[in-house]
């Protein structure tokens, strides 16, 4: 088996010190891809990835995810293109249909028909050509970035759960984002839909990189650790709701009956009171959360479902803030699981 790409994500929660920090650690570290979200109102996606890429040289720095409700797309072309610049053709442009719309007032609509057509815009205007497009959600008449992009196509990676946008990133992306999924069965489903759409475009599976996106957390303390992701698992059952049959998922009747009465909402206090309610094994099958020995075993099993590359958001416990978990990721647990001889790298004391 071989071994995968791999990479993780930061959030705009962090000073620009500290991103640059982690940017320049997670190198050294050996991780391929860095990944930056375009949420809510945290720090600027795009002036983070320049950070980013300003203390790197190697890695890769990606959104993930940025969406077409929050930005125009022409807005978006021009912010990674200018990222694309600066790490001199390491960008890497991760939409998806999602990101905490609610609180803005934003109503998600369409999504695979929107990542669609922004996919569409911005690929034609990394073009350098005065680009005319006539979309159900997007038009542009003759519009042109006013600088020429490092590079004429920017790779795009589509993230989702649901079916529809799983196979459109099959259909038309250079990578799949898998997000949240950690057992067989859920990467399975996945992998089949991302093959349904390389078949409806008659691509060839290698023209697509898939990623693992992984809610991590690694402690010596396996509950604790556990107990990190209990929160953010509990949005990743909700919001599979309707695909939990599909991906060997059973939700225990005393849970639904609670999140029923809530209307399934996900607000924090919904989640502090249900989040504790998890099994185990539901928490299991939505993360990678455990010891290093644990967490070993578990992305061997996840790496031969035939993910390309795993990319982890570290979640701190008690005993282990997130650089410790990033470090501990490519150092002890990429080793264990597999056989990897290279030299580990610690993070600087604080």
């Amino acid at each position: 088996m071989l071994r995968p790409k791999t990479g993780f994500g930061i959030n705009g929660e962090n000073d620009l010190d500290t991103v640059a920090e982690l940017a320049s650690m997670g190198e050294r570290l050996g991780y391929d891809n860095l990944w930056f979200p375009d949420e809510r109102l945290l720090r600027n996606v795009y002036a983070c990835l320049t950070v980013c890429a300003a203390n790197t040289e190697r890695m890769h720095c990606g959104t993930c995810v940025t969406n077409p409700y929050t930005r125009n797309p022409c807005i978006t072309a021009a912010g990674i293109a200018t990222v694309d610049e600066i790490s001199k053709g390491r960008a890497i442009l991760g939409v998806s249909a999602g990101g905490a719309l609610e609180s803005l007032g934003i109503e998600r609509t369409s999504p695979a028909v929107a990542i669609r057509e922004m996919v569409d815009v911005c690929r034609g205007l990394w073009s350098s050509q005065p680009f005319t497009y006539s979309g159900r959600m997007f038009k542009t008449e003759r519009a042109a970035i006013s600088f020429k992009p490092f590079r004429a196509r920017i790779p795009v990676y589509i993230a989702a759960r649901g079916p529809r946008v799983l196979e459109l990133a099959g259909e038309i992306g250079d990578g799949a984002i898998i997000g949240g999924f950690a057992s067989s069965d859920g990467l399975k489903y996945a992998l089949n839909m991302v093959r349904h759409g390389l078949e409806k475009a008659g691509r060839d599976r290698r023209e697509i990189e898939t990623v693992a996106w992984l809610y991590t957390s690694i402690s010596d303390d396996g509950d604790s650790a556990r107990n990190a992701v209990r929160s953010v698992v509990m949005k990743s059952v909700v919001s599979s709701r309707q695909i939990l049959d599909q991906i060997g998922v059973e939700m225990p009747s005393e849970l639904r009956s609670v999140l029923e009465s809530y209307n399934w909402n996900v607000s924090q206090d919904v989640l502090e009171k249900t989040s504790r309610m998890l099994p185990g094994d539901l928490v299991a099958q939505f993360s990678l959360a455990g010891t290093v020995e644990e967490c070993s075993k578990k992305l061997v099993e996840i790496v031969e479902t035939g993910i390309d590359q795993v990319a982890i958001l570290p979640f701190a416990t008690p005993y282990d803030d997130k650089r410790q978990i990033i470090a501990r990721f490519q150092n002890d647990v990429m080793p264990r699981a597999f056989g990897d001889a290279a030299a580990p790298i610690r993070p600087p004391a604080r």
